[in-house]
């Protein structure tokens, strides 16, 4: 497994600890702490990606509301709806990822 790809899945799993427990998003960020001590550059990717996703959570999802047809955004599985605002984030926000790699690691997340 490629070093982004376990980054991009463990701001998936704090992705949704925080849709579930509504803490604080520092909390949810210092759970990704023991991943820090691995490799600091793949730790600022994570929390970089976990913040701008979070800050930016309802633009992300007006984009989906927008392109979904004859289909309710709150039918879309949780875990659905954080991997699209994921792969929307790096897609919008962080234009060094080649859209095809973050559209084929949103697959393999799904």
């Amino acid at each position: 497994m490629g070093k982004r790809r376990k980054a991009r899945e463990l701001v998936l799993q704090n992705l949704y600890a925080f849709e579930i427990s509504g803490n604080p998003i520092e909390a949810v960020i210092e759970a990704l702490s023991p991943f820090a001590c691995e490799d600091e550059e793949l730790f600022d990717f994570a929390a970089a990606l976990l913040r701008k996703t979070i800050h930016n959570s309802e633009i992300l999802d007006r984009h989906v509301v927008e392109t979904v047809k004859n289909w309710k955004f709150e039918r879309i599985a949780l875990l659905d709806r954080l991997i699209l605002r994921l792969a929307l984030c790096e897609l919008l926000f962080f234009e060094e990822i080649p859209p095809k790699v973050t559209i084929n690691e949103a697959i393999d997340l799904a």
